[in-house]
Order: C-alpha cells, then structure tokens, then sequence
C-alpha cells in the first residue's frame, strides 16, 4: 500500500532528519489524496503516470500548488517508493531488529517541477534569484555535522572559488569528488 510504504520511509529515514516536516506535509497530501480520489488501501503499483498527474491536477486545484511544490511532494513519494525497494534493518516498539524490504518494484515517479509543469500546461517555473547573506552563510556552515566533513570541504572551496569549475577543479574539487 502506498501509504505503508511512506510510514515505513517516514519512520525508518527521515523522521530524525531535518527534511522531516516538509515529508511529513507531502505524507499528509498524500492522505488526503488517497482518501479522496482513490482508496486508502491503494497499492504503490497504482501510483503511475496516471494517478500521479490526477494529484497533479489535484493539487493544484485543491491548495493552488505551483509546479515545484508539487515536484517537491512527488519527491516524497519517489524517495519512500525507492528506501521501499531496499532490505533495511529496522527495530519494532520492542526494539526488537528486523530486516525489511517492503517492496521489489515500484513505479517511476516525476520529481522535476518543469515535468510537472508540462503535465499540467502550466509555464516552466523560473529559479528565484537570492544571494544569501553572510549570516545565512554561517548558519548554513555552522549546520553541518561532522560526519559531513565532504560536504563542508565543497562549501568551503564553492566559497572561496566563487563556485567557478576551473577553480574548484584546481583547489581540489573534481569530477563531484575531492581529488
């Protein structure tokens, strides 16, 4: 079912994590969309191209959704579908561990707003020009965890290079690996 299959994501990857609220929105859509349009009971087989256009058109009639709101919705839905597909250790109210694959396949789900906005004809959205400030830069630094040492090392060369591919291949940074 497809809504088994966004609990099990919601509480086995990303309940702890900071994206936790906006999945926790997108799962709660998901909710009213199966109550409204198909069966709480429907399988994640059913999700296809299909019924993912009708919430689609469903949410943008319903809550006025721009095209990468609901490509950021959708995205829930891929992820859970995908973290589905994988054999994960997970632990009961017990704490009792098992081993679990909730799904062996699923269907391709669209993810990408300017996708979204062709299925509903809708204008390609624009990305929104920000320059963030020096005190978003350092909540942003300062949020990283260690074990996230990569990811800082790219902020830092991205910073210092102005994010220019000639440079950051030359500080180290090549290829989407540091070298």
């Amino acid at each position: 079912m497809i809504l088994t299959a966004l609990d099990h994501y919601y509480e086995n990857e990303v309940k702890e994590k900071p994206s936790a609220s906006p999945a926790a929105r997108a799962i709660e859509l998901g909710i009213q969309f199966l109550q409204e349009r198909l069966l709480p009971t429907a399988s994640v087989a059913e999700f296809g191209p299909l019924r993912q256009k009708e919430f689609m058109n469903w949410s943008r009639a319903r809550f006025d959704h721009t095209p990468s709101t609901i490509a950021r919705n959708l995205s829930v839905f891929s992820a859970a579908f995908r973290f589905g597909r994988k054999l994960v250790d997970v632990k009961d109210g017990f704490g009792k561990e098992f081993e679990v694959q909730l799904l062996s396949g699923a269907p391709d789900v669209v993810t990408q707003a300017n996708a979204v906005a062709k299925a509903l004809n809708l204008p390609e959205p624009k990305p929104r020009e920000w320059t963030p400030t020096f005190e978003e830069f350092g909540r942003l630094i300062d949020g990283l965890v260690p074990r996230q040492e990569n990811l800082f090392r790219f902020v830092m060369i991205a910073l210092n290079t102005l994010a220019r591919p000639e440079a950051m291949n030359r500080a180290g940074f090549a290829g989407g690996r540091f070298v």
